[in-house]
């Protein structure tokens, strides 16, 4: 098997990666929010079941996205949609 190098990903598809994975974020939290718009709940200091279940599953979502998926695949959605890996640095480069 030829040696292949690694490299460093560049600066900015990192940011663009980590924007991938804050947007899937952003968007369950939006999703309920204008759901539970829709269902009539209006600004409440206490927040609605649907925000709160939203805001819950944002929380659950970044969790799984950015410490299990990191650690088993070593890769989040967002990396993964880049085609970025995270490897264990060596010792010598």
């Amino acid at each position: 098997m030829a040696h292949l190098e690694r490299y460093r990903a560049p600066f900015l598809l990192r940011c663009g990666a980590l924007l991938i994975d804050f947007i899937l974020v952003i968007c369950i939290v939006s999703l309920s929010t204008l759901i539970a718009r829709l269902m009539g709940g209006g600004p409440a200091p206490a927040g609605g079941t649907a925000e709160m279940m939203g805001i819950l599953s944002a929380f659950v979502l970044a969790i799984l996205n950015f410490v299990f998926l990191a650690a088993v695949w070593g890769q989040t959605l967002g990396k993964w949609a880049t085609g970025i890996r995270i490897e264990a640095s060596t010792a010598g480069n």
